[in-house]
């Protein structure tokens, strides 16, 4: 039986299982998609997922966007929680924030701004978070023509 030509299990969705890294890992680059991280260890990048849990010896240097983030360990960027920010007791967050909802324990630290958003502004962040600078620009300078038809 080969483990690589299982049919059966492509079309299983994986909705359930998170990308975790670990306390011995440092990884660099950025995270998105619909699924859940977990972070134990040292990430320099950005996250743009449903779900973030950045537990105690966790770090990220990096922006987060999540629907729901719970933040034990340490942060150094902007967040964007489109549904809940959870900070521990034991978190800690350098970076302006952007939320609807923020459950804030005892002893967290936070230095930077914290905002509310409504449903409203909401959509607009997030769709001015998902264009690209690849887009055509509206306006574009023409060059007029020398008035004598000459060059220069």
């Amino acid at each position: 039986m080969s483990l690589f030509n299982n049919k059966n299990n492509s079309n299983k969705k994986t909705s359930g299982i998170a990308t975790f890294i670990s306390r011995e890992m440092e990884v660099r680059g950025d995270f998105k998609g619909e699924g859940t991280i977990k972070v134990d260890g040292v990430l320099h990048g950005n996250i743009s997922v449903k779900s973030v849990v950045i537990n105690e010896s966790g770090i990220v240097n990096g922006d987060i966007k999540a629907n729901s983030i719970i933040i034990k360990g340490e942060v150094k960027g902007d967040i964007l929680a489109l549904n809940m920010l959870d900070i521990a007791s034991t978190g800690y967050i350098q970076g302006k924030i952007i939320l609807n909802k923020l459950i804030i324990n005892e002893g967290a630290r936070v230095i930077g701004s914290i905002e509310e958003i409504t449903k409203e502004e909401e959509k607009v962040k997030v769709e001015a978070t998902t264009t690209t600078d690849t887009q055509p620009k509206q306006k574009e300078e023409v060059k007029k023509p020398h008035p004598k038809g000459k060059k220069g």
